[in-house]
């Protein structure tokens, strides 16, 4: 006589939809989780025993993956909101940011706390400790992280538990302010010279960066939109009813460099999707560098993957050589060192002047051209101020001729007095 199964024990069949001899048999419980949900458990094997211990491994997994609130720690619930973050469809780069702040900054001090049991102490040391080493925006970014976790949770389980915020009070971070010389623009002389030197080494056959230097330049684009760059979005598009013809480059996509790790994504924010207006110039000279790259590919091995700016293989150039050669020209030529980013502040500050001396300048194209979400961050970070703007930034209303006091006041008495008393009330109006 069969054995009757107890309650929860769940059952032991062979599987009809068995793929393989090692699934012969399935095992199904189902599963009260310490969160209150339930869940089917399926396990596989090729014996009934196998089967069994399978599915109880996964129980087990089932039930560290959802811990009761009470007992749940940080490092339990930091992994079920990064979780829930990635079917947002957040950036990669920014889970992976999340991911690394988690890893080193949170779990080694506060990780194994339960989280009802955090106090807003426990944050402040973490804020305390990164701020003694200076890193002021990894503590800014460890608080905005925990504050949207801890608040994560209390929507979640709220309304079952007495759940705190315990970061949802903590001051932020006050980053200080310091002016760096690397990030002030290069003035238009400056910007000659390293282009110079970055032709020449480019007709002589030393280096393929000349027109990506150009396009950053000219263009205003990051950097990982000038590796991700592709013929295709380089555009002569006609004007209508002319004979004319307008030239643009489309963004639509970026090469990134997350923690070691280079892969394609769309740009920084859907702002970052835009499409740049190019001279004519600008537009010859790409087209002078595709002609280039063909000769190259009939004399190299070649990786085609149709990028404007690939290296002497075709693949894509990686970031880092990109700063280091520009680091080099710019000590060849003892040139005050910017970042590479600072040329984008150099084109934002040009492209400002240059609007403005054509009484053209709605802060709104600034923020299209640079592909930003908000007006004020092209306005207080790119558009600096140029030496020779500021010293001229002068008024000076006309002066007007002086004239004769009687010329400006007529009075029906010529008593002293009373004269003076006129000239009075009129410098007060």
């Amino acid at each position: 006589m069969t054995k009757k199964r107890s309650y929860g024990e769940g059952t032991v069949l062979e599987w009809s939809g068995a793929h393989s001899p090692d699934t012969k048999f399935r095992a199904r419980r189902r599963v009260l989780l310490p969160n209150g949900k339930r869940k089917e458990v399926y396990g596989y094997g090729s014996t009934a025993r196998k089967a069994v211990q399978d599915r109880e491994a996964k129980v087990k997994v089932a039930i560290a993956k959802s811990p009761s609130p009470v007992t749940m720690t940080v490092r339990q619930l930091t992994a079920k909101w990064l979780t829930h973050k990635s079917k947002q469809q957040w950036k990669r780069s920014t889970l992976k940011n999340y991911a690394f702040l988690i890893r080193h900054h949170i779990n080694p001090y506060i990780g194994d706390l339960e989280v009802s049991k955090v106090v807003p102490e426990d944050i402040q040391t973490i804020q305390y400790r990164n701020i003694d080493r200076g890193c002021y925006r990894t503590a800014q970014q460890v608080l905005t992280l925990l504050r949207a976790a801890f608040e994560y949770a209390r929507k979640l389980y709220g309304h079952n538990y007495e759940m705190k915020n315990p970061a949802a009070d903590i001051d932020k971070v006050a980053v200080p302010k310091v002016d760096n010389p690397r990030d002030e623009p290069w003035t238009l002389e400056e910007v000659d010279q390293f282009l110079h030197l970055a032709k020449y080494y480019y007709d002589v056959g030393r280096s393929l960066y000349y027109p990506l230097y150009y396009t950053a330049f000219a263009a205003g684009l990051r950097i990982g939109e000038l590796l991700g760059l592709r013929w295709s979005e380089v555009n002569k598009i006609p004007i209508e009813k002319t004979d004319d013809f307008r030239f643009s480059i489309k963004i639509i996509t970026q090469r990134v460099l997350s923690h070691n790790e280079y892969y394609e994504d769309t740009p920084k924010t859907r702002s970052s999707i835009r499409e740049i207006p190019i001279t004519e110039e600008h537009y010859e000279l790409l087209m002078e560098h595709a002609e280039l790259i063909k000769k190259i590919k009939e004399t190299l091995e070649w990786f085609d993957d149709n990028l404007v700016f690939p290296s002497f293989s075709g693949h894509a150039i990686q970031s880092r050589n990109i700063r280091r050669s520009f680091a080099s020209i710019t000590q060849q030529l003892s040139l005050r060192p910017i970042k590479f980013h600072t040329i984008r502040k150099t084109y934002a500050t040009y492209v400002t002047r240059s609007l403005i001396s054509k009484n053209k300048f709605p802060p709104k194209v600034l923020q299209k051209l640079l592909g930003h979400s908000k007006v004020d961050v092209a306005m207080n970070v790119y558009a600096k101020v140029i030496e020779k703007d500021y010293l001229e930034a002068t008024f000076t209303p006309t002066l007007p001729e002086p004239l004769e006091l009687n010329e400006c006041h007529e009075t029906e008495s010529d008593d002293e007095e009373s004269l003076s008393e006129n000239v009075i009330f009129d410098e007060v109006i």
